[in-house]
């Protein structure tokens, strides 16, 4: 399910390094990184395993402050498209505070919440909605 996120970086020309909860962390510079946080369904609250997850990934990238943040935000298609457009601003805010609490500099941060659009996984699917009740972190170099 991740190939066709990776193949949509890819096509437009992204180099990316995906961080996987049993993927030993090594991050070098000029690199486009991608970290999922994932949620219950209905839920936007972070468990302590997302974010121990989501600690170690970004204490693992040397300057930080050479990157741009992105935080996309998804939802399944189970509720309204206006629920889940809420729910999705609830989760990328839940994981903006916890970058704030990492002194993270949320000045290069930018936000998109796709609530149930756009969805990388199929909605079709138990294992899809579970994939899609997520926050994309993504840290994109910034070009000097």
């Amino acid at each position: 399910m991740r190939k066709r996120l990776i193949l949509a970086l890819m096509i437009f020309g992204i180099p990316v390094i995906l961080q996987g909860q049993q993927d030993e962390v090594k991050i070098e510079d000029n690199q486009t990184i991608l970290k999922s946080i994932f949620f219950g369904g209905g839920s936007a609250y972070i468990d302590e395993k997302q974010l121990a997850e989501l600690k170690e990934f970004i204490y693992a990238v040397e300057n930080i402050n050479r990157y741009e943040i992105l935080v996309h935000s998804y939802t399944d298609n189970i509720g309204s498209r206006h629920y889940n457009q809420w729910l999705s601003q609830q989760r990328s805010e839940a994981v903006i505070w916890e970058l704030d609490q990492l002194d993270i500099p949320i000045d290069l941060l930018l936000k998109a919440d796709f609530g149930e659009d756009n969805p990388i996984y199929s909605n079709n699917t138990y294992e899809g909605k579970l994939s899609n009740r997520r926050v994309d972190v993504i840290l994109r170099p910034l070009s000097f």
